[in-house]
This record gives structure tokens, sequence and C-alpha cells, in this order.
């Protein structure tokens, strides 16, 4: 089976894509800065210590993986005055809402590919 890279593997949407290559039989090279939070054991995956958004050891992480898929959030800026809600977009408030993704769509493999 095809070997995986998984950046951001920790936070909410990474820990669904490792959950669903994990299930899929994929085998799996998750990228973490805090290896303390990833509590499931698998012989398909190996945690990598490092900081995707430093470039910490990427290349660890994604070496022999025939796909590499980023997780990594960001850090919400910290608020220093007043926002006035009319001064965000609707995306913000969340006046319109995004469908949620469903990981094994990004697990299948393209036709050219198979």
């Amino acid at each position: 089976m095809s070997r995986i890279a998984i950046l951001g593997a920790s936070g909410g949407l990474g820990t669904q894509l490792v959950t669903t290559a994990l299930e899929h039989g994929f085998e799996v090279s998750a990228l973490v800065r805090n290896p303390e939070k990833i509590t499931r054991a698998n012989y398909n995956l190996t945690l990598i210590e490092g900081d995707a958004g430093s470039g910490e050891n990427i290349q660890a992480a994604v070496e022999g993986c025939r796909f590499v898929l980023s997780a990594m959030g960001s850090a919400p800026k910290p608020v220093t005055r007043p926002v006035d809600r009319q001064e965000l977009s609707p995306w913000q408030t969340g006046q319109i809402g995004i469908p949620p993704l469903r990981p094994e769509c990004f697990l299948r493999t393209p036709h050219h590919l198979r």
C-alpha cells in the first residue's frame, strides 16, 4: 500500500485524515509538533516530531511518501481593539456555512495513477 505524509496531523482535520488513511490501509507518516497529542497506536503510523510551519523535519516526514496532505492550521490573530461586527466578512461571522469536508475524498487515487 502507499505511504502518505500528513503535516499537522495532531489537529482536528489532521487526526481525521490520519484515522481515515489508516482505515483505508495506508502507511502514514505524521508530522506533529507534540507527539503526545496522538494517543492512537498503529503499526502503519509513524510519528515525526517537527514543525511544518518552520520547515523542521518536513524532509523526514515526506521521505518515501507517494502523497503529502497538509492539515496545517493557523493561529488566530490577537484582537488588539474592539471589532465592529460590520467590519467582518460573512465567513467570519458564520453567515455563510461551509459544508464539512469528507477526508475520504482526498484519499482516492486519481484514475491516471492506478
